[in-house]
C-alpha cells in the first residue's frame, strides 16, 4: 500500500504542474484550454527527440524541450489566442480553436513519432531508502522538481511585479490597461511560465511512465478535474486537488483494475463537489 501511496504522490505532483499551469492560464485569459494536455505531451516527445534521436543527456534534452515549448506557446499566442481576443471571440470560439489545436498537435506527434509507446534512454534507477521507505530515484527527482516549481510559482505570484500584473489582469483586463500595465507583454510572460511548467511536466512524466501519443488526452481529464476540485482560478487549490486525485487513482489499483483509475478520480471529484460545489477553495487565487 505504501508503494501505491508514493506512486500517487508522484503522479499527483505531475498533475499539479499541469493543473497549476492550466489555472494560471485560465485566470489570465478566462478560457479552458483543451490543448493543454497536448502541451505536456509535446514536452515529453521533445525530450524523447533529444534523448533518443539526438543522443543527448536527459538534462540537455529537458532544457531543449522547455525552450521549444516556450517558443510554441508564444507562437500560438501570436497566431491564435491574441487575434481571437482582439477580434472579440467568445468562449465557444476559444474552445473550438483549442480543440482543433489539440487534434492537430496529437496528429503531428503520431505522424512524426508513430503510434507506439516510447521510453527515455536513461539508466535503470536504484531505489532510495528514506525512513524505511523505498522510493525510486526518478520518482524522487519528480517530487523535487515539482516542489521547486511550486515554490517558484508562489514567489512569482506574491513577490514580483509580474505576479501583481497577472493578478490585476485576471481581475480586469480593462482596469489593468488603465493602470499602465502592458497587457500583451504580461500575457506573453504568462505563456512562458505556463510552457515551462508543462515542459517540466512532460519531462517528469516520461521519467516515470511511458511516452505515448494519447498521453495528452489522458492527462487532460484529471488535470481539469484537479482544477475544478481545488476551485477554478485557485492556484494553490489546484495543487491540493491534483494530489487528492493522484493518490486516489493509484491507491484504487489495490482493489480495482488499472483501467478504472480515471473513473475513481472522477468519483472522488463528484463526492467533493456534492458538498463543495465551487471546489475546496472557492474565491482564492
Amino acid at each position: 500500500m505504501i508503494d501505491l501511496f508514493i506512486n500517487g504522490i508522484v503522479m499527483g505532483s505531475i498533475l499539479a504542474l499541469g493543473a497549476v499551469s492550466l489555472t494560471f492560464q485560465y485566470g489570465v485569459l478566462n478560457f479552458p484550454n483543451l490543448a493543454h494536455g497536448e502541451f505536456i505531451a509535446i514536452g515529453a516527445y521533445l525530450t524523447l527527440l533529444g534523448n533518443v534521436w539526438f543522443g543527448w543527456g536527459l538534462i540537455q534534452s529537458g532544457i531543449f524541450a522547455i525552450i521549444v515549448s516556450i517558443g510554441l506557446g508564444i507562437l500560438l499566442e501570436k497566431l491564435l489566442w491574441k487575434p481571437l481576443r482582439y477580434g472579440g471571440a467568445g468562449l465557444v470560439s476559444f474552445l473550438i480553436i483549442s480543440m482543433g489545436a489539440s487534434i492537430f498537435l496529437r496528429s503531428s506527434i503520431i505522424a512524426i513519432f508513430g503510434g507506439s509507446f516510447h521510453y527515455f534512454d536513461i539508466p535503470a534507477a536504484t531505489p532510495v531508502t528514506f525512513l524505511g521507505v523505498s522510493i525510486g530515484k526518478y520518482q524522487l527527482l519528480v517530487l523535487i522538481f515539482s516542489i521547486i516549481s511550486m515554490l517558484a510559482i508562489y514567489y512569482i505570484l506574491q513577490r514580483t511585479r509580474l505576479g501583481k500584473s497577472l493578478r490585476a489582469i485576471s481581475d480586469s483586463t480593462r482596469l489593468a490597461k488603465i493602470s499602465g500595465i502592458d497587457v500583451d507583454w504580461t500575457i506573453r510572460m504568462m505563456w512562458v511560465i505556463v510552457m515551462i511548467l508543462v515542459g517540466i511536466a512532460g519531462v517528469m512524466y516520461g521519467l516515470v511512465v511511458m511516452v505515448r501519443p494519447n498521453m495528452g488526452f489522458y492527462l487532460l481529464l484529471p488535470i481539469f478535474a484537479a482544477v475544478i476540485l481545488g476551485g477554478v482560478g485557485n492556484v494553490y487549490g489546484a495543487i491540493i486537488g491534483a494530489m487528492i486525485l493522484g493518490i486516489s487513482q493509484e491507491v484504487s489499483t489495490k482493489w480495482l483494475p488499472t483501467q478504472y483509475k480515471v473513473a475513481v478520480a472522477f468519483v472522488a471529484l463528484i463526492i467533493v463537489l456534492i458538498f463543495r460545489p465551487k471546489g475546496l477553495f472557492k474565491g482564492m487565487r
